[in-house]
C-alpha cells in the first residue's frame, strides 16, 4: 500500500489541482501522508483517514485525499467505502489512470 501512495505523492508534486487548495488542507493532507509512512497498526491508518477527511472537508476537490482514503480502506477490507472514495476521486479526475 505504501508504494501506491508514494507513487501518487510524486504525481501530486506537479498536479495543478493540488496547487489550488488551501494551505490548511495541504497541512492535513501532509499529516495524513506522514501517518501512513510511519503506520504500524490499523488504528494508525484510521488516523491517516481522519486527516485526509479533514483535508477534503476544507478542499472538497482534493482528489489525492480521496484516492488515499480509498487505498487505505481497501487495505483494511472496507471495500464499499473504498469504492465510494475511488468514485469521488474519478469524478474529480475523470481521466486518471
Amino acid at each position: 500500500m505504501k508504494k501506491i501512495l508514494v507513487v501518487f505523492i510524486l504525481f501530486l508534486a506537479v498536479s495543478p489541482i493540488f496547487a489550488q487548495n488551501t494551505e490548511e488542507a495541504k497541512k492535513h493532507f501532509a499529516k495524513g501522508l506522514t501517518i501512513v509512512e510511519t503506520a504500524k497498526s490499523p488504528a494508525d491508518f484510521e488516523n491517516a483517514v481522519k486527516e485526509f477527511e479533514i483535508a477534503t472537508g476544507i478542499a472538497p476537490n482534493l482528489a489525492a485525499a480521496y484516492f488515499n482514503i480509498g487505498a487505505i480502506q481497501e487495505n483494511l477490507g472496507r471495500y464499499e467505502q473504498a469504492i465510494g472514495n475511488f468514485k469521488r476521486y474519478l469524478q474529480i479526475l475523470p481521466y486518471a489512470k
